[in-house]
């Protein structure tokens, strides 16, 4: 009886441990993931059956070690962004962020854009996603990268969410017209407001970019230009005879003016 030792612990450390009196040997009682601690100090009672017992302990150092059980996860299946088609080659456009509830290497995740334009854009290891060639949007108003995010666990666990990327017009293109000059024919004595005929210009922006209105000269002071249409209208009555004996001519030439909005 002096020799028969029987094992104990000081304390059951919330009931996630306990001994067996007989061989020493600690079990887990319960799955370790519903406790916030990573580490834990288990004291142990070894005593004899002796008359009076004797008794000595010894307290081990228990870390609890990640496995590799969690997925990162993005904030939300899919982004939608918005840059300006004059943002600068190598400027920082969006952080993309997904969390891992793993810690050391299991929880250090790294980016990669796996799906889409990735010769536009590139993402840093850390996230920031960045512009890596200039964006035109009259070329081309939207990209849809894929991006996935993976843990250095063993075995690696991934995860992929979707960038939609839209380019924001500037007012980088001018008005052009249709033809680089027009003739139009009217007769004489037709009545003031005649339609004459109509000039047509378009522009590669959009929105109020690309909304466009005609002025002619001001000191053209025979034929109006509709500022929406672009409509040709007479300002008055024409005699072909009075034309040529004031300007030598009948004909009239005169430049109009697109501007963009």
């Amino acid at each position: 009886e002096n020799s028969r030792i029987k094992y104990r612990l000081v304390d059951d450390v919330n009931g996630y441990f306990s001994v067996n009196e007989e061989t020493g040997a600690i079990y887990l009682q319960k799955p370790l993931k519903e406790s916030q601690s990573k580490l834990f100090h288990l004291t142990v009672v070894a005593e004899d059956s002796g008359s009076p017992s004797l008794a000595s302990n010894f307290t081990f150092r228990l870390e609890v070690e990640d496995v590799n059980d969690h997925t990162p996860l993005f904030d939300l299946e899919k982004y939608d962004l918005s840059i300006d088609e004059n943002s600068k080659v190598n400027s920082k456009i969006f952080w993309l962020r997904a969390t891992d509830e793993d810690s050391g290497e299991n929880g250090r995740i790294e980016y990669k854009i796996t799906a889409g334009d990735n010769n536009t854009f590139g993402i840093f290891p850390d996230g920031h996603l960045f512009l890596k060639m200039a964006v035109d949007r009259e070329d081309q108003d939207y990209f849809s990268l894929g991006v996935t995010a993976s843990d250095h666990g063993k075995p690696s666990r991934t995860s992929t969410t979707t960038l939609t990327i839209h380019i924001d017009d500037k007012n980088d293109n001018a008005p052009k017209f249709s033809n680089r000059a027009y003739e139009f024919t009217i007769n004489e004595n037709e009545q003031e407001n005649t339609y004459v005929g109509r000039i047509h210009a378009v522009d590669g922006d959009k929105g109020r970019n690309a909304e466009l209105t005609y002025s002619a000269e001001k000191s053209q002071k025979y034929f109006n230009v509709d500022p929406k249409t672009g409509f040709i209208i007479s300002k008055a009555m024409l005699d072909r005879e009075q034309l040529i004996r004031d300007l030598g001519s009948d004909a009239l030439t005169f430049e109009v003016i697109a501007s963009d909005n």
